[in-house]
């Protein structure tokens, strides 16, 4: 009997019309190869589906499949299997770029000033490097089996656990109000669960901040949150708190004295930083230099 026709994976990309960084990425997040010492190898799962290697004398060594390789069973013929980070934290109410961040975080993406890259270990998680047609600024598609990580899911529930759109005015104060230590994202400690909110999104936005700084050498008065750049220094107000009324006065104060740009933040603004917050820094003419994207 004739050997089926067998195919390199270039090949096989031309044949089924895809880029040939989406056809590994796809075959990845498949489970039928995977990278190690920075060259692709097949797995179990590949071999089973028919993989092979190939020693060619002049190519050198390299992965082939048959010609008939089950397309469907790679979900190729459905869109709905790729998602981009919008799409995944859209039905969550996380913004995409929360998503981007959680990402990043685990080294699956990189920032540049052309957008997100896809790491050689976020390729092997699922994702495909993409770029908007018109401007060019690169996201990553990513199998929708990511969102069953085990990693993904300890990130994202470290993002819920103080997210506070989409709930009761209620469960928000209840969140807002909760006073302890508190890890942040980047591993510094705060006091409250509004500063949680407050020092993600600095650090999310890429901007450098110190928690807790001492603002006045004569006087034991600390800022919540402290930008070097531009001199900024960020309170949460806890307008509930009548003591901590009275320290915000002194605070603005010396700030006035320090010649320090103070920005008040309350209980209200929590849900609308990336409006609120932002003008305000810009208000003293600080630019974070952060590109954003819905994807």
């Amino acid at each position: 009997m004739k050997d089926k026709r067998r195919l390199s994976t270039t090949a096989l990309s031309r044949l089924l019309s895809l880029p040939l960084k989406e056809l590994f990425a796809i075959l990845a997040a498949n489970g039928w190869i995977e990278k190690k010492r920075g060259h692709w190898s097949l797995t179990l799962t590949g071999i089973e589906n028919g993989g092979q290697f190939v020693d060619h004398p002049v190519y050198g060594k390299f992965i082939t499949w048959p010609d008939n390789t089950d397309i469907n069973s790679l979900g190729l013929n459905d869109r709905n299997e790729f998602m981009t980070a919008t799409d995944i934290g859209s039905p969550l109410g996380i913004p995409g770029r929360d998503i981007n961040h959680i990402f990043s975080e685990l080294g699956w993406i990189q920032k540049d000033k052309k957008g997100w890259s896809t790491t050689t270990v976020g390729t092997l998680k699922g994702g495909i490097q993409r770029e908007h047609a018109q401007s060019g600024y690169g996201y990553i598609s990513w199998h929708r089996s990511v969102k069953e990580n085990p990693d993904f899911k300890t990130k994202l529930k470290d993002i819920r656990k103080f997210d506070i759109s989409g709930i009761s005015q209620a469960a928000q104060e209840s969140i807002i109000d909760q006073k302890e230590q508190y890890r942040t994202a980047d591993g510094h400690y705060v006091n409250s669960a509004a500063e949680v909110i407050i020092d993600n999104w600095l650090y999310h936005s890429g901007i450098a901040h110190a928690c807790g700084k001492k603002i006045s050498a004569d006087q034991p008065l600390y800022c919540s949150f402290f930008i070097p750049a531009n001199n900024i220094c960020i309170e949460y107000i806890d307008t509930d708190n009548a003591r901590s009324n009275e320290s915000l006065r002194e605070k603005i104060n010396t700030c006035r004295k320090l010649g320090i740009n103070l920005i008040e933040i309350c209980k209200t603004d929590l849900k609308h930083l990336d409006s609120v917050l932002a003008a305000k820094l810009d208000g003293f003419g600080f630019i974070s230099g952060q590109q954003t994207t819905r994807d």
